[in-house]
């Protein structure tokens, strides 16, 4: 699998966790002692990804190298935004020469996921992004997917009032280069993944779902940061 590159998305703003976010960014922020990043770094290394490219703000770079100088990951090139392009304006701008199969994953969250299986998903159904995804209880809270016997999918909700399923995007997907080719809406570069690109794949009947077993938290608020540390850790509330 040394020729899958990785992407980690670690340059938005973790604005529901100001004011610690304004001093360290939130793929900084540790969990058992180790940065969220460095789970994610860990996970790909685990599943044999060869490059390991992270977006980040150029105001944090400097906080980035110093982790990298710590951990020492091996191949792990930053991508710098200037200004902020959102969840797929910095990877089709910056890594628009990618021209094999690829994954992507969002830089904030905590993933133990079964990626080989992603990738065979992603590669028997011939899709062009393939969606991990994962059962919660409070899916109204998340992008929610709805998918045919097949694992199309078909619909593609962000924080729907009523969810029609319990299966949301777990922040992780395959995707192949073809999806550069892909021409949306933009504002000053800015390209939304979820709200831009994935309906034209949907259209284009080339979205799949994996319902990938594993471990997964979302650490986007205090509530569920401070939950992520206890169920990583194994420590309880005293």
């Amino acid at each position: 699998m040394s020729h899958i590159q990785g992407i980690i998305q670690a340059g938005g703003k973790g604005t529901r966790l100001h004011p610690i976010t304004l001093e360290i960014p939130k793929p900084l922020l540790t969990i058992g002692r180790r940065p969220i990043l460095q789970h994610l770094v860990d996970l790909y290394r685990k599943n044999g990804v060869g490059t390991i490219h992270v977006i980040v703000n150029h105001d944090d770079l400097p906080l980035f190298e110093r982790w990298e100088e710590e951990y020492k990951n091996g191949d792990i090139q930053f991508v710098v935004e200037e200004t902020r392009l959102g969840t797929w304006g910095g990877i089709r701008k910056y890594l628009g020469h990618l021209d094999s199969t690829f994954l992507v994953s969002n830089g904030d969250e905590l993933k133990d996921m079964d990626i080989a299986l992603l990738l065979d998903t992603h590669k028997k159904k011939g899709a062009k992004v393939t969606l991990a995804t994962v059962e919660v209880e409070n899916p109204g809270n998340y992008g929610v997917v709805e998918s045919n016997p097949d694992g199309i999918i078909h619909t593609y909700r962000y924080r729907p009032q009523n969810p029609a399923s319990n299966f949301i995007m777990a922040g992780i997907y395959a995707a192949e280069p073809s999806l550069f080719a892909y021409e949306p809406n933009e504002k000053d570069g800015f390209i939304s993944f979820e709200e831009d690109i994935l309906p034209l794949v949907i259209n284009d009947k080339a979205l799949y779902e994996c319902q990938a077993p594993g471990r997964w938290n979302d650490c986007g608020t205090f509530e569920r940061y401070e939950q992520a540390i206890y169920d990583w850790t194994g420590k309880t509330k005293l």
